[in-house]
């Protein structure tokens, strides 16, 4: 199984728009997460 999972892995990698798609896709997520750690301080709402 995880043999499987390393085959489709290193198809993934190998194909180019998927591989911009996954690092977008980590990149998003990392921004998103460093955005929520900022508290803001918006007036008194």
């Amino acid at each position: 199984m995880i043999r499987l999972l390393q085959i489709e892995f290193i198809k993934l990698w190998n194909n180019r728009a998927s591989k911009v798609l996954i690092i977008s896709y980590f990149a998003l997520l990392t921004s998103i997460a460093l955005v929520a750690a900022i508290k803001f301080d918006i007036g008194h709402i």
